[in-house]
């Protein structure tokens, strides 16, 4: 039976409750900005817990020049992380496939705005899941890797607009 643990991310003894007895974990850098450095903390309980492997779910945009302090902080995640000697993987996603639904009142209206920049294709949850599972079931051969993930291409945000149009029969636009 799965166990669960209720305590607060920011306190170390809470986590380090949370990971009692756990082989491997999944960790996702905040990036509300609340906390700037959230992540840095991250490494030490599951190191101390003996932790087979850990998949960090970063983001695509995740460099050391990043002008978006999100982007910066889940680049300095994964260098932490790595540095930690933890097997660890990261995960880039580009967005997810779940994003839309924030968006589906503006969708339906024929108006869907976002980045410019060329992206990948939504990815969904239960994919995502996947990938982080089959990581988990054997840490050791994914050591050190980053992965991107997207769906089925990359594409230039224009193209998931061309995709929403079709799918909903009318013409979503980047403005009205």
């Amino acid at each position: 039976m799965p166990k669960s643990v209720f305590g607060d991310f920011l306190n170390l003894d809470d986590v380090r409750a949370a990971l009692r007895g756990v082989a491997g974990a999944y960790f996702a850098t905040p990036s509300a900005g609340d906390h700037p450095g959230d992540g840095l903390l991250s490494p030490r309980p599951p190191k101390e817990a003996g932790i087979g492997g850990v998949v960090n779910m970063s983001q695509v945009s995740a460099r050391e020049d990043a002008k978006s302090h999100a982007s910066f902080d889940h680049w300095l995640a994964e260098r932490v992380f790595d540095w930690s000697g933890l097997t660890v993987a990261h995960l880039r996603p580009t967005s997810f496939a779940e994003w839309l639904l924030y968006s589906r009142r503006m969708i339906r209206a024929g108006l869907y705005t976002c980045p410019s920049a060329p992206a990948g294709t939504p990815d969904c949850g239960r994919d995502q899941a996947r990938v982080i599972v089959g990581i988990l079931e054997d840490p050791a051969s994914h050591r050190g890797k980053i992965y991107p993930l997207y769906g089925p291409g990359r594409v230039h945000p224009q193209g998931n607009r061309a995709v929403l149009s079709r799918v909903l029969g009318k013409d979503v636009s980047t403005s009205k």
